[in-house]
């Protein structure tokens, strides 16, 4: 599906909003139809889905294959194997690899240990995925084990995160502001360790450090941390467990608590 130029509907609000920086043509990164709604989400509202429904034109099913007819509706029906759905997920060709990530989707379990492999091979080594040109399938593998609730992803994703410097910016450009505390919070396997590590390590880039403290707010509004934990939490970060210098996590912090209601 194609972004219009200028405006934009989230799939979440569907409050209509100027879209920043979308080029005539920009692809939906999401793979989404007109009137279709979100393909796939992680937990506690799906990345911010930027779209203008009305105005949309499908990669898959566009008049370019209705000439394909029944051949076309076949191939796209037919069972690929798991080698062959991740090599369509590996690199950015232009289009959203819908029926990729359709069956990814219907073979979680078979597919499942595949992309917890390509997790913990880029937490393992970072740096060396830096320079892969349109390399996507750690982003697809993120989203799909977020949208499965894995919660084997949630380590090696937080690892991958506290890489230094600017390669968590690198590896996950816009992920990393959209959508990585709904990523966190739908993979959480009860221990908020890895959190507290990611929010209070000064060397951790700030907005991975703001997109952890978020992410209190999604296991509250989930049912997977109460309300006392959080703020009990928050005000230890306010009261030394935060390096007194300004920084997104601080920016990061006073949002949440007053996304929270926390006078106290």
């Amino acid at each position: 599906c194609r972004w219009p130029q200028g405006s934009c509907l989230c799939q979440i609000t569907r409050r209509k909003r100027p879209f920043e920086g979308a080029p005539s043509g920009g692809l939906c990164v999401f793979g989404l139809g007109p009137q279709s709604g979100p393909q796939f989400g992680a937990l506690v509202g799906c990345p911010r889905f930027r779209l203008d429904c009305s105005r949309l034109t499908p990669v898959i099913g566009s008049a370019a294959n209705k000439g394909a007819g029944m051949t076309t509706q076949a191939n796209d029906n037919a069972q690929m194997t798991v080698p062959e759905l991740l090599k369509e997920l590996e690199l950015c060709t232009g289009q959203f690899p819908k029926r990729a990530v359709q069956q990814a989707i219907e073979q979680q379990e078979a597919v499942t240990p595949h992309l917890l492999g390509v997790l913990e091979e880029l937490a393992a080594s970072p740096a060396s995925f830096v320079e892969r040109q349109d390399y996507m399938l750690h982003i697809f593998a993120m989203y799909l084990l977020a949208q499965f609730r894995e919660k084997r992803a949630y380590r090696p994703l937080v690892t991958i995160v506290s890489a230094p410097g600017d390669i968590p910016d690198r590896l996950l450009g816009d992920t990393l502001t959209e959508g990585l505390t709904q990523l966190l919070g739908s993979v959480y396997d009860g221990d908020p360790r890895p959190l507290y590590g990611l929010v209070e390590d000064a060397n951790v880039e700030g907005y991975v450090r703001s997109a952890a403290i978020d992410t209190f707010l999604v296991l509250w509004s989930s049912g997977q941390m109460s309300r006392d934990e959080v703020v009990a939490y928050y005000r230890s970060l306010f009261h030394g467990k935060l390096e007194k210098r300004g920084s997104p996590a601080w920016e990061g912090l006073v949002s949440a608590v007053a996304d929270l209601r926390a006078p106290e």
